[in-house]
C-alpha cells in the first residue's frame, strides 16, 4: 500500500481484492495453505515509525557525569 492510496482511500478497496483473491486461491487449493492468510483488515492507525515513538517514550534519562568538568 502506498501512502498515495492510503490518503485517497483506495486502500480499503485494494484490500478487500486482495483478501477475496486469497480466499479464493485457498479455496481452489486448499492444500497449498498450511495455516490462515494474511489480516488484510483496513489498520487504523498508522505510525510513520512504530519503534521510535515506543522508544523514544521509554529511553533511559542521560546519566550525568559529576566528576566531568564542563569547559
Amino acid at each position: 500500500m502506498t501512502p498515495a492510496q492510503r490518503h485517497t482511500g483506495l486502500d480499503e478497496a485494494l484490500l478487500n481484492q486482495r483478501k477475496a483473491l486469497y480466499e479464493d486461491a485457498r479455496r481452489q487449493n486448499p492444500r497449498r495453505w498450511s495455516q490462515n492468510t494474511r489480516n488484510w483488515n483496513r489498520v487504523h492507525t498508522v505510525h510513520l515509525n512504530p519503534d521510535h515513538a515506543e522508544t523514544q517514550n521509554n529511553s533511559p534519562q542521560e546519566v550525568v557525569n559529576p566528576n566531568k568538568i564542563a569547559a
